[in-house]
């Protein structure tokens, strides 16, 4: 039974589909005359001298020149199908409840009738979903030319990746990058532990490896081990997430090796502490206070509890450096750090240290995309100083 009202479910999407597409004429000269009647408005306003109509009327001629005779369908086969859609509502919701049991249990004469109740439900239910499906998908079919422009800057933005990545990788080594304060403090950190004969604690935050601030921080603390190696210093790195732990583990190790001391790593000073939010802010600093550390490296991604692990760290006199993407966790970090490492600053860092190409390719990517957004900002304001009506940039930007 519910394959045959499915067929006959995909028949009637079928046609209401084929309804729809024979007054595509209809529709285009439907945007048409929205398009000149909003832009007759705007200088019937202009003329009148009425400076805020014209400008309402100005930004609906922008949107409805954004339409396209797919929205227009789309929307349609929308409203139809929510017509169809009320002949299959939902009576309730699908469950064998206790209401279904208890019936069962005292015999009620109207268990039958329940029980099909809620088999409706979930027959209905599905239906629906599938109906709406098929509906759409038998309108939206083909090239959408008006994305033709996503297609366009995806191949650009693939060649300049290509290029950037291949060109860093023969030249990494020599590609510039403005060295960074903090990058200094954190070696005078690591020497002054070293002098004291007390650790260094280093945490990564409250993201999962998946975070881009995480990884970036996993990479600068491979160099920190390694110079702490060096340094004949001690690490701690208590952790938040275990997943993240496993990767800390390795970096830490990596670096111990490519120091030339793999035997000075002591694997117990990197553990999982737990993974809730203030639990582990309230763990960071019991630990801080307790080990007294000369130095405490702040990096990744930082909510509520950035203030109470960089206060901590203040409050045991230990030289702080820290940095995370979070803007409104930076205020924190600068009041109660030595050093802090602003936004960007934490790729760029990552990217300084372990001269990654993945990473250097993905910072020389985010400048000369700051510098292609730039100058179409300019471009357009240009434009739009020149002759309000001269909407090209927003044309070429704009998908539906």
């Amino acid at each position: 039974m519910e394959t045959e009202v499915e067929e006959g479910l995909l028949s009637v999407s079928g046609i209401l589909a084929q309804y729809v597409q024979m007054r595509e004429e209809e529709f285009k000269k439907q945007i048409k005359e929205n398009v000149d009647g909003l832009y007759k408005k705007k200088n019937e306003a202009v003329k009148a001298g009425n400076s805020e109509l014209e400008k309402s009327y100005y930004n609906q001629w922008i949107e409805a020149r954004k339409v396209n005779i797919d929205k227009v369908m789309t929307d349609d086969i929308s409203r139809l199908s929510g017509i169809m859609s009320n002949f299959l509502e939902s009576p309730g919701v699908y469950d064998i409840n206790h209401e279904l049991v208890f019936r069962l249990k005292i015999g009620s004469s109207e268990t039958k009738e329940y029980f099909m109740k809620i088999l409706k439900v979930k027959f209905f239910h599905d239906l629906n979903s599938k109906f709406k499906t098929y509906s759409r998908f038998s309108v939206e079919k083909g090239f959408r030319s008006y994305r033709s422009n996503v297609l366009v800057g995806s191949f650009m933005f693939f060649i300049l990746f290509f290029y950037v990545y291949f060109t860093v990788r023969k030249k990494r080594e020599s590609i510039f990058i403005r060295r960074i304060p903090g990058l200094d403090a954190i070696d005078d950190a690591v020497g002054r532990a070293t002098e004291m004969g007390k650790p260094i604690i280093y945490d990564s935050g409250i993201g999962a490896f998946i975070n881009p601030q995480t990884i970036a921080s996993m990479l600068i603390l491979k160099s920190v081990a390694k110079k702490v190696a060096e340094f004949k210093a001690e690490i701690i790195y208590p952790a938040y997430d275990p997943i993240v732990l496993q990767v800390a583990e390795e970096m830490i190790a990596s670096g111990f090796l490519d120091a030339g001391y793999p035997e000075d790593h002591k694997k117990d000073n990197c553990f999982f502490m737990v993974q809730d939010q203030f639990a582990f802010a309230a763990g960071l600093a019991g630990l801080i206070a307790r080990k007294k550390p000369a130095t405490a490296l702040h990096f990744g991604s930082y909510a509520a509890e950035s203030l109470l692990i960089s206060e901590a760290g203040f409050a045991a006199g230990a030289i702080q450096v820290a940095g995370t993407v979070e803007a409104s966790q930076l205020p924190f970090f600068i009041t109660a750090c030595d050093y802090t490492l602003i936004g960007e600053e934490l790729y760029a860092a990552a990217a300084y240290l372990s001269r990654d190409a993945q990473i250097l390719s993905n910072l020389k990517l985010s400048d000369y995309g700051k510098i292609l957004f730039g100058i179409l900002f300019l471009l357009g304001t240009i434009l739009l100083t020149i002759n309000s009506e001269w909407t090209i940039i927003a044309d070429i930007l704009d998908t539906y």
